[in-house]
């Protein structure tokens, strides 16, 4: 296992030649992302891709990326997945019709109308469609995550009305009856924050405001802003914090390289009713007796 030390170096080298290696096949990916129906690629624009494929395969190893916890986010990986579905498309989509089975289209774009229609008029039909591509079609999938996924999709078919496990929500505990609401209140009442910073207040005094509103302590306000950077980080592993970009550029007044972020006005009780929208999006439910 590579030390940090060793890592982030490796890392921006491999990331830098996975960057060269796309590069080389951009003009085939272009066809290939256009979902063209006409374009068919050429056996050299497969061989191409096989090559960019096997190409960076022996960057991610010698980055040592593929022994990392962070394997999920390694570049290298994410280019040749790109790589890898235009070229299973380009030579094995053939194999598979582009529309429901006894469908007949008429053009490439209503195979698009067919699957709706398809999904919303007979979705037991729709299930049956994906059960069987997904047991037949070449995939780099585990075989059991393929048969969990069909197994799941032949119970909601069977008539029984049971529910599969698999599809079970989860309810986030402790956030009340609406945790993606909170989340979003929380970040807007940060931009309440910062807006008010930017208009010269004294950080400290805008987090007690809110803290106030929403029956919080400061420290309770500070760790939703800490969850927002570690959502951020989390969608984007590699690249500089938006967040912290924001947090930034108003702490300091703006930035030449960041410029004060675009943060929409508000106005005078407005973080009062983000702060009520937040109680009432984060009321526990209430267990059914």
């Amino acid at each position: 296992m590579m030390s940090r030390e060793q890592y982030e170096p490796a890392m921006l080298k491999a990331n830098e030649e996975a960057k060269a290696i796309a590069a080389g096949v951009e003009p085939i990916m272009i066809h290939a992302r256009s979902e063209d129906a006409e374009w068919q690629p050429s056996r050299a624009d497969l061989h191409a891709l096989v090559d960019a494929c096997c190409d960076l395969a022996e960057v991610s190893q010698r980055s040592g990326s593929l022994s990392s916890v962070l394997r999920g986010y390694d570049p290298p990986a994410t280019i040749a997945r790109d790589i890898g579905q235009a070229l299973a498309s380009g030579a094995l989509g053939w194999t598979e019709p582009p529309g429901p089975v006894g469908v007949k289209l008429t053009e490439g774009s209503a195979a698009v109308e067919a699957w709706k229609r398809v999904s919303q008029r007979n979705p037991a039909l729709w299930r049956m469609e994906i059960i069987e591509r997904l047991q037949r079609a070449p995939n780099v999938l585990p075989a059991f995550m393929i048969r969990q996924l069909t197994a799941t999709l032949r119970l909601l078919n069977d008539g029984t009305g049971e529910s599969p496990s698999l599809l079970m929500p989860v309810p986030k505990e402790g956030r009340g009856r609406n945790p993606r609401l909170a989340r979003q209140l929380e970040e807007r009442m940060w931009e309440w924050i910062y807006y008010q910073h930017g208009a010269g207040r004294r950080l400290s005094d805008a987090i007690a405001d809110v803290a106030e509103a929403v029956s919080r302590s400061p420290q309770a306000i500070n760790a939703w802003r800490d969850a927002w950077r570690d959502r951020d980080k989390a969608s984007h592993p590699f690249n500089p914090n938006p967040m912290s970009g924001r947090i930034k550029a108003f702490t300091e007044g703006g930035t030449e390289d960041l410029g004060r972020p675009e943060i929409p006005k508000f106005e005078a009780d407005q973080m009062r009713q983000l702060a009520e929208e937040w109680l009432v999006a984060t009321t526990p439910v209430k267990a059914e007796t």
